[in-house]
């Protein structure tokens, strides 16, 4: 049994262990080395963790399924949702949700495979019951990775507690405009999946991923930007004038997982060769500078993001104490995103700034907080 002898002397915790003889332990390590020490206290913590992630996974998914009934009515998932799953399955969906397969084809042949119906106002209920099941897990999954996610860019265990409660708190006005949105969600979880990869780097896991990820959504292409962001943000500025900013190997990852999304994105389009594009919620408009323009000035695009974010991107007047790696995914992978629901897609429908406020604005914040308690000490 591990025995922790330490001693308080101006706010700083020194341990006397083989272990640890010598080293300088902030009180955010506190917790974690009580844990150490006694494995009660470990495994209450990891009680703790599940029912955090459980009550987590329960509110919002009967948050987005209240909104839903709501906004759009007690029949709107047995009707409309299951008619659009349907269409995904049989392959006649509008364009681009044709080409967003993988998570309904997920759903469809697990959980809806294995309970039986016998007329078609069953199989609807079934649809809605299952829904709600795929749901929860799939919320379970997203805050269990970001918890670790955040773990892996150095944040102490109660601050990732606290970021999983401002999670919660987006992913509960990321509704509007929104229906069940399967496809959306796994794609948070794909992002925060290559995060845990890049930082515990694991990069040729990235073009697997990739793959897979552009199955579900065409989102997929910054995935490979996060792991050219991340070791850029790794780069020293001399040797962006030479030949060995990146080594060979990295350069072979990015480029086999770009080419491996295009074979995907164009092979899809190619094989599923759909006529009828669903337009934006604005009516027939396509992508481009009106689409751009009514994004902009619609005024729900505004109220649903600073609702889902609060004062979060405020964050970035202290941008300069950021790690670096976020400030590079800012850079790269924010404002991109960013212009490209704008450009492409409809701004109000806030679900769609999942990634950058889980990857980005969240760990930026807590990474601010654990700067700021330091300082004070």
């Amino acid at each position: 049994m591990l025995s922790c002898e330490y001693r308080i002397d101006n706010k700083r915790l020194f341990l006397n262990t083989p272990s640890a003889c010598g080293r300088d332990w902030n009180f955010e390590d506190f917790p974690y080395l009580l844990m150490k020490a006694n494995p009660m206290i470990k495994l209450k913590s990891t009680f703790f963790l599940l029912v955090l992630f459980l009550g987590a996974s329960t509110i919002t998914v009967l948050s987005q399924f209240n909104y839903i009934y709501e906004n759009f009515g007690e029949d709107y998932i047995k009707t409309t949702d299951f008619n659009r799953h349907q269409k995904k399955i049989n392959g006649n969906a509008d364009a681009p949700y044709s080409y967003r397969l993988l998570t309904d084809y997920i759903l469809e042949y697990t959980l809806l495979k294995f309970v039986p119906y016998n007329t078609p106002e069953e199989q609807r209920i079934k649809y809605e019951v299952v829904s709600f099941g795929f749901r929860f897990i799939q919320n379970f999954v997203i805050f269990f990775l970001a918890f670790i996610y955040l773990g892996t860019l150095g944040i102490s265990r109660s601050n990732r507690v606290m970021g999983i409660l401002i999670l919660i708190s987006g992913m509960n006005f990321a509704f509007n405009q929104s229906d069940l949105s399967f496809y959306t969600y796994t794609e948070l979880a794909f992002f925060l999946f290559a995060g845990i990869l890049i930082n515990f780097n694991k990069d040729w896991w990235i073009l697997p991923l990739t793959i897979l990820a552009t199955l579900n959504r065409e989102g997929a292409v910054f995935i490979p930007v996060m792991l050219f962001s991340a070791r850029f943000s790794q780069t020293r500025w001399r040797q962006l004038w030479g030949f060995k900013m990146f080594s060979s190997q990295l350069i072979k990852i990015l480029a086999l997982s770009m080419l491996g999304f295009f074979v995907i994105y164009f092979g899809a389009r190619f094989l599923i060769r759909v006529e009828t594009y669903s337009g934006s919620r604005y009516g027939a408009v396509f992508p481009g500078f009106q689409l751009l323009y009514l994004n902009i000035f619609n005024l729900m695009t505004w109220v649903g993001l600073a609702q889902m974010f609060s004062l979060l991107p405020l964050t970035i007047i202290f941008v300069n104490h950021w790690p670096t790696i976020l400030k590079m995914y800012l850079l790269f992978l924010v404002l991109p995103w960013s212009a490209a629901v704008f450009v492409f897609g409809s701004a109000d429908e806030t679900r769609l700034f999942l990634v950058p406020l889980a990857i980005v604005f969240i760990p930026a914040l807590l990474k601010l907080v654990s700067l700021d308690n330091l300082q004070s000490s």
